[in-house]
């Protein structure tokens, strides 16, 4: 029982920097953000998805940036290219934004 404490507080050690590093599309998602006039220190979790084709190779295609904010319950979801141009951006529950679509 102790050797698989050991080997998981070990893998804990090794993921934990990996899992900090940030995306690659992390500065343009974070200018989004701001054109929407949101100070980049009102972002309360900002995470990506990958977006994958729905054939069989399943190739990525791009990717969503997750974006909850301070100021509302709900996030900002921006669809990104692979090489981090913004597509286009919504919100979905209680984020609203002038010239964005909501969705609940």
């Amino acid at each position: 029982m102790r050797l698989l404490l050991l080997i998981a507080l070990a893998l804990l050690g090794f993921g934990g920097p990996a899992l900090a590093a940030p995306h690659r599309c992390d500065e343009q998602a974070k200018a989004k953000i701001a054109q929407l006039g949101v100070a980049v220190s009102q972002i309360r979790k900002l995470s990506f998805v990958d977006v994958r084709g729905d054939d069989r190779a399943r190739r990525l295609q791009g990717y969503e940036a997750w974006v909850g904010l301070e100021q509302c319950q709900g996030s900002v979801v921006i669809n990104m290219s692979l090489q981090c141009d913004v597509r286009d951006a919504y919100t979905r529950g209680a984020c609203k934004f002038e010239g964005l679509k909501s969705y609940r």
